[in-house]
């Protein structure tokens, strides 16, 4: 082989290693329709299309779309499926927050809660860009999207119920992300605010329960816990 093709065949790989090394956030695994949002958050994907609350994988945990385990230990050599969201480029200049928003990371690897901006109407955010933010008809991608970004497309979109009856669903979602928690249940399966979903182990079995916050108290997707007063986010 030619020093030439060498080289060219090295630049191949090297642009496929790059492009693998992409974030993908709030894509839906095909496997366990499960999308991370950030580095150690996930949301349910119903029809392909990430939905409801986000919830956070445990103390020591990364969000990874690898396997079928969508939460795995930091050490066990997974990298996060959604790693460059709220991540501070390698200047520390800043952050991207979202689709077409940022924070300054003021010379330090965190970004800074009160030194946020957004980028102009139609603009994005790109963590390689030292610009901040570049207009998406040039080719240039957000870093960052959220799971509700707006689209540029002015095609209708219909809304589907989920495929799964609550039961099932429960079931399939404990036995994907093995934590043994509460959490949050798509909006089609919590119309009045009180339901939430329970995981936890039995007899050896992850079991998914769909529960019910007892009298006028509602489950709170922050806290995880029912509360009196219905929250905002319901």
């Amino acid at each position: 082989m030619s020093n030439y093709m060498r080289l060219a065949f090295i630049s191949v790989l090297f642009a496929l290693n790059i492009d693998s090394l992409r974030a993908n956030c709030n894509v839906c695994s095909a496997v366990t329709q499960m999308a991370c949002v950030s580095e150690t958050e996930f949301q349910v994907c119903v029809n392909n299309v990430p939905t409801g609350a986000v919830n956070s994988c445990p103390s020591g945990f990364i969000c990874s779309t690898a396997t079928a385990v969508t939460c795995q230990a930091s050490d066990a050599g997974f990298e996060p499926t959604c790693n460059e969201c709220n991540k501070c480029n390698a200047d520390m200049t800043f952050a991207c927050t979202g689709t077409n928003t940022y924070a300054l990371c003021l010379g330090t690897n965190t970004p800074s809660p009160i030194a946020t901006g957004s980028c102009g109407d139609g603009l994005v955010c790109n963590f390689n860009l030292p610009e901040i933010c570049a207009d998406p008809a040039d080719g240039t991608a957000a870093t960052c999207p959220t799971a509700n970004a707006e689209t540029t497309t002015t095609t209708t979109t219909t809304t589907v119920a989920p495929t799964l009856d609550p039961p099932s669903f429960a079931q399939n979602l404990c036995e994907t992300v093995k934590i043994n928690a509460r959490m949050s249940l798509p909006a089609d399966m919590n119309m009045d605010c009180k339901n939430f979903l329970y995981c936890h182990v039995k007899n050896g079995k992850w079991i998914g329960e769909i529960q019910t916050c007892s009298g006028r108290t509602f489950f709170n997707p922050r806290t995880r816990k029912c509360v009196c007063k219905r929250p905002s986010e319901c």
